[in-house]
């Protein structure tokens, strides 16, 4: 019985493998108006992480998503699937340069004094709760 479900299992596993998609991701080039297809060519890449996100849904085992090198992407990985043993779903990078950055990190307005001290900005992209504030990448109260 194991000697029939072995070459089957790894028949199985090498259809996976044979299927995996890589999607690209680039900040600099990337849009996210791309559809899924698309992001599978490193000349029409999704922009941001929020694309990710959305389609994160059809990822397979085997799959890879790769963050153009060298670049910032800002925002948190919904990771809502994963692959299976021996085929994950990989999160890399491609191109060359220094490894890219996904941080939670984003940039706020311009600071306004409302006086006493105290200074305000808005920061749409950072939600309803913010978590931390830096002031020249150092925490602040």
């Amino acid at each position: 019985m194991l000697t029939r479900f072995l070459p089957f299992t790894a028949v199985f596993l090498l259809a996976i493998q044979c299927h995996a998609i890589n999607y690209y991701l680039s900040a600099s080039t990337g849009n996210d108006t791309y559809t899924y297809l698309q992001a599978q060519s490193k000349t029409t890449p999704w922009k941001t992480i929020a694309a990710l996100n959305t389609n994160f849904s059809r990822m397979k085992p085997g799959d890879s998503i790769l963050f153009k090198c060298g670049e910032t992407f800002t925002g948190s990985i919904s990771i809502t699937k994963s692959g299976i043993a021996g085929s994950p779903i990989v999160i890399s990078s491609w191109g060359i340069g220094a490894r890219p950055i996904i941080t939670g990190l984003v940039s706020t307005g311009a600071w306004v004094s409302m006086g006493g001290g105290i200074y305000s900005a808005t920061c749409p992209s950072a939600g309803t709760t913010v978590n931390m504030v830096t002031l020249n990448g150092v925490s602040q109260a």
